[in-house]
């Protein structure tokens, strides 16, 4: 299997587990509406932030795969200027 195939199965696999965690949030915060609990309703607004913030991680990683020059590409870390492994 391609390194590229593997990054696409990886991004997909992410974003399953990542709207699987969301629809989790939703059911929560449904219940901390109904209590009224609104500093925990925070706390689930800003882990909301944190999963979107991995749903634009996956498509980075998915991006990277398909080695599209675009703003995916260009956050990717530079290689290193001198190889890391001496040769034999």
């Amino acid at each position: 299997m391609r390194v590229a195939e593997v990054l696409r199965d990886l991004a997909t696999e992410y974003r399953l587990a990542i709207r699987y965690a969301m629809e989790v949030l939703s059911e929560i915060e449904a219940v901390l509406l109904a209590e009224d609990r609104p500093a925990l309703r925070a706390l689930v607004t800003s882990m909301r932030g944190e999963l979107d913030a991995h749903m634009a991680l996956s498509y980075l990683i998915e991006e990277a795969a398909q080695g599209e020059t675009s703003e995916a590409r260009a956050a990717l870390p530079e290689p290193p200027e001198e190889p890391i492994l001496e040769p034999a």
